[in-house]
């Protein structure tokens, strides 16, 4: 074909030397109004779809929000967190935390580069690489750069954080969302604005008051302003708090009036209590007393005669909280958990009677009594038993439980008791915080004393414990400050002495374990520190840590030969220990007396402030052969002591420190002395009934302090 416009003849649809099209181009046809309707009605659908799909899709998996993190309250669950922000890239049970998409992989490239120059074959020899390693070729220092770099973009990185804290139960705690970097260099943030949650709440009813911050780099707060918030007379009903910035807030709460409340301003004689948590703290705690603001809350509430117990209340009830003057006690017929009868909190499904008064009548159907349901009653004068009921019964100012035989509860004033015989135990509780009684009378059918049974009396001075009580429980006597001797029955049949029995009686001088006793708790005899000396009998096969503890004045009498295995840290205090005795604690001459059984002599119990002591020639018909090691050490106001002629051996430092000491006579049967003596002995001079040094008594050393020794001594 020949070109037009050039007159060259060429092939196709241009020409290849001046570009001129060869061919006319086709006229386009035409579309109809229809087809075009066709075309256009389909792009402006899918345009529209993707105007409205594509970002709500973005919107909705963005967490990065404050309104999304917003949703998470306080006191919500992890599964709620969950299903709100997905799986956390760091997860605890107590803090889950996300980080933004740029962020996490910056993150992981930088991991990725770390984990990849780890040797992860199983066969590979560790110590053969390090040796094969030559720096010059293997280190890449590109590489090094690289990181570093990647390192500092990603300190220096702008990104997003959101960090879910729980509390103990797996509750929402608190809610940090950053909108741009976590660590704030300044750890401040600069308040957009603040608000509290809820902003009403019920006078007297404990309300968790929580709050949120924005601030003004878009970040997001919410945490606990205040838990337990009660709204209640002469207070101003502000709450304050500071955030983890250290910054400080300040809001007022509404009150609204609970017409079912009647409060003490008007004296009135029942106290009504809708919490739906638990029983409000009247006396308790200052941080949740409901009253702490009534200057005349003390006068006014021993007016307080009557208590209502509304439908809300599922918690448990203590009766610390209530007041001993009450005389009627109602619940509300609603009420899912508890039921009032005979003056009487009931729990229904336990059939448990865990508060009374002094107008009590035990109901019939009441299968048990919680040991402080009646702890506040300064008598049971006024308590009855319901004639149906044959579980129970008030004798004495006590609360028996007949089907058990078990003294349930004392009455917390009493001062003298005597427990009816037809008590076999004393049980958990029965008369912890009696502080006034002194004299107590326990009868030979009662077998076991339970856990904290005499906790707290102070005003206990001695106790004897019948031959018939084969346990003494947990705590038993704790902390009975008061308490100066414990005595056990004649043929005792006590077996076990509980963990902290006797801990922190700090009087306590003089206590007997019975032969029959196999195991003593752990902590048993802690802080018994005016405790001179214990008798371990040869039964005991189990004796728990820290038994002895503080007993800064203690020697222990053992009869076993030797530690048994199942001592264990039995001695932490290191007090002083007779193995073998036969001879115990004895008395004689005004000092306490052990001796073994091969006749070593010890002493305990004695203070250094007498001036004279005479070893008798027998403890019980048992011969003192020997004067065992420190016996009489630090003993610094002893001026006289006598030796008896059946001493064979006197131990090393047997009378180190006795400076008081001016004299001393070693009879001619003495074939061993110890080294060290009578070091310190600064007073003293040594009458050696022997004409010269025995070969037994260690050269030198047994003399070191070199006091005067005058040999043959006749007397």
């Amino acid at each position: 074909m020949i070109c037009k416009k050039c007159g060259k003849e060429v092939d196709g649809e241009f020409c290849s030397n001046c570009g001129s099209r060869l061919k006319e181009k086709e006229p386009r046809k035409k579309l109809t109004k229809k087809q075009i309707m066709a075309i256009v009605i389909p792009i402006v659908v899918v345009a529209v779809l993707i105007a409205i799909i594509v970002p709500s899709a973005i919107v909705s998996s963005n967490i990065f929000r404050v309104g999304k993190v917003d949703k998470i309250n306080i006191g919500d669950s992890r599964e709620q967190v969950l299903k709100i922000l997905g799986e956390p890239y760091e997860k605890s049970d107590f803090r889950f935390e996300y980080y933004s998409k740029d962020y996490l992989k910056l993150a992981k490239q930088i991991d990725d580069y770390y984990n990849s120059d780890l040797d992860t074959d199983e066969d590979s020899d560790m110590n053969q690489d390090i040796e094969d390693f030559d720096p010059d070729k293997d280190l890449n220092l590109d590489d090094e750069d690289k990181i570093t770099k990647m390192e500092e973009e990603l300190e220096n990185m702008v990104y997003k954080y959101i960090v879910v804290e729980f509390d103990s139960e797996g509750k929402v705690e608190s809610v940090f969302f950053d909108a741009e970097k976590c660590d704030s260099k300044e750890y401040k943030k600069v308040v957009d604005s603040y608000k509290i949650t809820p902003n009403k709440v019920t006078r007297y009813i404990p309300t968790d008051i929580t709050y949120s911050v924005k601030f003004t780099d878009k970040s997001f707060y919410k945490s606990t302003a205040q838990k337990g918030f009660i709204a209640y007379y002469a207070l101003d009903n502000v709450v304050t708090w500071s955030d983890k910035w250290k910054s400080d807030y300040k809001s007022e709460v509404k009150v609204k009036e609970n017409k079912d409340i009647i409060y003490m301003e008007n004296k009135a004689d029942i106290l009504y209590l809708l919490d739906g948590n638990g029983i409000l703290n009247i006396e308790g705690d200052t941080d949740n007393e409901v009253f702490a603001g009534h200057s005349d809350w003390d006068s006014y509430k021993n007016n307080i005669k009557g208590l209502h117990i509304g439908q809300g209340i599922t918690g448990s009830i203590n009766s610390k909280y209530f007041l001993k003057n009450i005389e009627q006690i109602t619940v509300d017929e609603n009420n899912t958990k508890y039921k009032s009868e005979g003056n009487c909190i009931i729990e229904k499904d336990t059939n448990t009677l865990v508060l009374g008064c002094k107008t009590s009548i035990i109901p019939n159907g009441v299968t048990s009594i919680d040991e402080s349901a009646f702890k506040l009653c300064e008598s049971f004068e006024n308590i009855k038993v319901d004639e149906s009921n044959s579980n129970y019964s008030v004798e004495n100012n006590l609360i028996i439980d007949k089907t058990t035989n078990t003294l349930v509860i004392a009455c917390k004033s009493i001062t003298s008791i005597s427990i009816p015989s037809s008590v076999t135990s004393i049980g958990k509780y029965a008369f912890s915080g009696c502080s006034s009684l002194t004299s107590i009378d326990i009868p030979s059918s009662v077998k076991s004393i339970g856990d904290f049974a005499f906790i707290f009396c102070d005003g206990l001075t001695s106790i004897e414990i019948p031959s018939s009580v084969t346990s003494i429980g947990y705590e038993a006597f704790y902390d009975n400050t008061g308490l100066t001797s414990v005595m056990f029955g004649e043929n005792s049949q006590l077996e076990s002495i509980g963990n902290s029995a006797f801990e922190g009686c700090s009087s306590l001088t003089n206590i007997e374990i019975p032969d029959s006793v196999t195991s003593i708790g752990k902590y048993a005899f802690s802080g018994c520190s005016s405790l001179t000396s214990i008798v371990i009998p040869s039964s005991v096969t189990s004796i728990g840590e820290y038994a002895f503890s503080g007993c800064s004045s203690l020697t222990i009498y053992c009869e076993a030969s030797e530690k048994p295995s199942g001592w264990d840290w039995w001695n932490d205090s290191d007090r002083p220990v007779v193995w073998n005795c036969t001879e115990c604690g004895v008395t004689e001459n005004g000092v306490e007396w052990g001796l073994t059984k091969e006749g070593v002599i010890t002493i305990a119990g004695y203070s250094g402030t007498s001036t004279e002591v005479i070893i008798p020639e027998t403890i019980n018909g048992h011969s003192v052969t020997s004067i065992g090691s420190d016996a009489f050490s630090g003993c610094s106001n002893l001026t006289s002591i006598e030796i008896p002629s059946s001493v064979t051996s006197i131990g090393k430092g047997a009378f180190f420190g006795c400076s008081s000491l001016t004299s001393i006579v070693i009879p001619n049967s003495v074939t061993n002395i110890g080294a060290y003596a009578f070091s310190d002995c600064s007073s003293l001079t040594i009458y050696c009934v022997a004409e010269s040094e025995p070969s037994g008594w260690d050269s030198w050393w047994w003399n070191d302090s070199g006091r005067p020794v005058v040999w043959g001594y006749k007397g």
